[in-house]
C-alpha cells in the first residue's frame, strides 16, 4: 500500500502499471487521507523527476502474509535486515545493503531502545 501524505498525482506521484507485465504505466491520483493498494511485489513502479511545486511525501507498507513468508527461503528473495538505532538512523545490520528488485522483500526491521 502506498499512502501520500500530500496531494499527488502526475509528476509528483507513484507510476505503476495497472497488473502485472502489462505496461499500461500510469501516475496514481490521492489526496491526504488516502491510499493506493496495488500488486508492488509484481507491477513495475518507480517515480519520475518532480517538475511540480509541491513536494511528494509518502511512505509505504509492504505486507506478507505469514501463511505465505517462508523465513527459511535463501537467495534473491531477502535483502538484507535493518534496524532503527537512537535518533532515528536507519542502518543495516550485514554490512550494506542493496537496492530491491521486482519481487524482493526486506527480511526483518527492528527498532533498538
Amino acid at each position: 500500500m502506498w499512502v501520500p501524505l500530500t496531494s499527488v498525482g502526475g509528476s509528483n506521484s507513484l507510476v505503476a502499471e495497472s497488473s502485472p507485465g502489462l505496461g499500461d504505466f500510469h501516475s496514481f491520483r490521492a489526496k491526504p487521507g488516502e491510499f493506493v493498494s496495488f500488486y508492488g511485489n509484481r507491477c513495475w513502479h518507480y517515480t519520475v523527476a518532480n517538475t511540480t511545486q509541491v513536494t511528494r511525501v509518502s511512505f509505504d507498507v509492504r505486507v506478507v502474509l505469514f501463511e505465505l513468508f517462508d523465513g527459511q527461503a535463501r537467495g534473491p528473495s531477502k535483502t538484507v535486515s535493518a534496524s532503527i538505532g537512537d535518533g532515528g538512523a536507519m542502518s543495516s545490520t550485514s554490512g550494506g545493503g542493496k537496492p530491491l528488485r521486482l519481487g524482493e522483500y526486506y527480511v526483518e526491521a527492528c527498532v533498538n531502545e
